[in-house]
């Protein structure tokens, strides 16, 4: 903010802070300014880390509303809790069987479209990345896992992906699961084996050979 501040100072525009009654056009100000920014500043990281405390402690004792969380295939009850919603769960179970029948995730896109079954978004074609959202989320098994990404320290206060170096959550038999833990695990099983990607001596490389889905057949 004194950066900026600075800089337009320096092209002849004035700021004016109208409840703390101060100029960036009058020098004297100028220490106040700085101080009241400090503040601010202090203030708003405390109020962040009471945040993420909060969430924290609502995690670790599982009464965090996060924990019921809806996603695709679930509804609310009268009471907030996760319940099955039958249609939509029809649509997950399609999903899960047709990437273990050999479907890559893009012909799976393109059956839904042919079954003309809409996207949880009400749209007519699928996203690959909700597809495999779906394929790899726990909750379907009726586990919920929180704290999947964090918000780093100020000032790098983006949510980040937690590959292990936050504490994380688990629920497990949270609510009523709409598929079978086996197959789920067969699922995360299949995906690894078919992705091209593999370490070599700490590096990360394409294999040479790529997983060959199930083609479709033309008359």
């Amino acid at each position: 903010m004194l950066e900026t501040a600075s800089r337009l100072k320096g092209l002849g525009v004035e700021i004016i802070f109208h409840q703390e009654n101060l100029r960036t056009s009058e020098a004297d100000n100028d220490i106040l300014i700085s101080a009241l920014s400090a503040i601010a500043q202090a203030e708003s990281e405390s109020m962040g880390e009471a945040i993420k405390w909060g969430l924290k402690r609502g995690f670790m004792s599982g009464n965090s509303k996060m924990y019921s969380r809806k996603c695709f295939g679930y509804k609310h009850n009268e009471d907030g809790e996760l319940i099955i919603d039958e249609e939509q769960a029809e649509v997950v179970r399609t999903i899960f069987d047709l990437y273990l029948s050999g479907l890559s995730v893009v012909l799976i896109i393109r059956e839904l479209e042919k079954r003309n079954i809409k996207s949880p978004q009400g749209k007519d074609t699928w996203s690959k990345h909700a597809i495999q959202r779906m394929l790899t989320n726990e909750k379907y098994i009726g586990h919920v896992l929180l704290g999947k990404t964090y918000t780093g320290d100020f000032p790098n206060n983006k949510q980040q992906k937690n590959d292990g170096g936050q504490d994380q959550f688990l629920m497990k038999n949270a609510h009523e699961p709409i598929i079978q833990e086996e197959k789920f695990e067969r699922i995360q099983e299949e995906m690894k084996r078919r992705s091209n990607i593999e370490i070599v001596f700490g590096q990360t490389k394409r294999k040479g050979t790529h997983y060959s889905s199930k083609r479709e057949k033309h008359e």
